[in-house]
């Protein structure tokens, strides 16, 4: 009888052990839950998103050197071009460095993959606008004027959204 007793009761344990297992395997714990943006997350995306305007800034001065029909042929607007994209280049490091840093599955992730979109935009626009210095022609210098105005705006959409959900926090 005692032989049964413990057969009975070691069943019991490893039945409610069996139950219970994947319950507290598959439980969160408070570290594991998402992270509330913080605001030094904040201050660092405002940085980022502040360095960006300036340069978009930079890119959008440059199409006042077109309003004529001659090619353009300053040596200025090469180096103003290169210049840009060196900056550009610096801060997309910087935007890269910060993204390893964050959860990848997070709401910093998600600011951060926000962040480069509208990068990619800015750096898009350049390059357009590096295009029309070797265009003679008043079509294509629209049409490449039309392609740069079309990234400044998703760019500037991407910021305006980044901006949006900083402000919730």
């Amino acid at each position: 009888m005692k032989n049964f007793f413990i057969k009975l009761l070691l069943s019991i344990t490893l039945s409610l052990v069996t139950i219970f297992n994947p319950i507290m395997t598959n439980a969160s714990s408070i570290s594991s839950l998402p992270n509330v943006p913080s605001a030094q997350h904040k201050q660092i995306i405002q940085g980022f998103i502040g360095e960006l305007n300036t340069l978009q800034n930079r890119i959008y001065n440059l199409t006042q050197f077109f309003g004529g029909n001659e090619p353009i042929t300053s040596s200025n607007y090469t180096a103003t071009i290169q210049s840009i994209n060196e900056d550009l280049s610096n801060l997309n490091k910087k935007i890269d460095s910060y993204y390893k840093t964050v959860p990848t599955f997070s709401e910093e992730n998600r600011e951060v993959l926000l962040l480069f979109n509208a990068f990619n935009f800015s750096k898009d626009g350049l390059y357009t606008l590096s295009l029309l210095n070797d265009t003679t022609s008043t079509v294509e210098k629209i049409q490449l004027l039309d392609r740069y105005f079309q990234a400044r705006l998703s760019a500037i959409d991407a910021i305006n959204l980044l901006k949006d959900l900083l402000s919730s926090y």
